[in-house]
């Protein structure tokens, strides 16, 4: 793929676009994190989308949780302007900040730092994430959104749990019951998932995952 320098990104990519590369920035400045794999990519784009920032990405349901056609296209450009780059780790494809982010972080410092919360918060929470508990994470995210627009009040957590494993469904290999109740409950006792709490969530004793 040609690569192409940094040079002026104003008139290529937008700043709430460009705060996804940040999250990755925030990301890597922690000593101990998991690497961000395409899945977790996604999964931030969406999160950070869902949470303000105006990425201009519009998610819809995919087999990998929630998925934005037009992520992909953003992706490329950013690749081939070296502000991000990927390495084959494995089976998986780890995404990193490029060595042309820091000369384009300086152009958009100021709006950056107008999200500066947000983008923080976001870090903060993929930083602890390995890339299947990303796609969960923002699967979970995604139904419980869902829901409370189709029902027009807030969803309890069978609920989001019921939703994300019919979505689920035919994944391989399946997701367990264990790690989607104890995503929703992290979830909700982090303030990112607004539900009623269930006696009858299948939580096992040590499934809470460490989020």
């Amino acid at each position: 793929m040609r690569q192409e320098s940094a040079g002026s990104q104003a008139s290529t990519f937008s700043a709430g676009q460009m705060s996804l590369v940040e999250v990755l920035f925030r990301v890597e400045r922690e000593l101990y994190h998991w690497p961000i794999g395409r899945k977790s990519f996604t999964a931030i784009g969406f999160v950070a989308t869902s949470e303000g920032i105006p990425t201009g990405l519009q998610f819809q349901r995919g087999s990998n949780g929630p998925y934005a056609p037009g992520l992909k296209d953003h992706t490329s450009r950013l690749l081939n302007h070296n502000l991000i780059r990927e390495t084959q780790l494995g089976k998986m494809f780890s995404v990193s900040v490029g060595p042309s982010y820091h000369v384009a972080q300086e152009e958009y410092r100021k709006e950056l730092d107008k999200w500066n919360d947000v983008i923080d918060s976001v870090a903060d929470l993929f930083v602890r994430l390995r890339t299947n508990q990303a796609e969960i994470v923002a699967t979970v995210l995604y139904a419980g959104r869902e829901l409370a627009e189709r029902m027009k009040s807030v969803p309890t957590e069978s609920e989001v749990f019921s939703e994300v494993m019919a979505w689920k469904e035919h994944r391989r290999p399946p997701l367990t019951e264990a790690e989607v109740a104890s995503t929703i409950r992290n979830m909700a006792m982090l303030g990112r998932l607004k539900v009623k709490a269930s006696a009858d969530l299948p939580l096992s004793e040590g499934s809470m995952a460490d989020i």
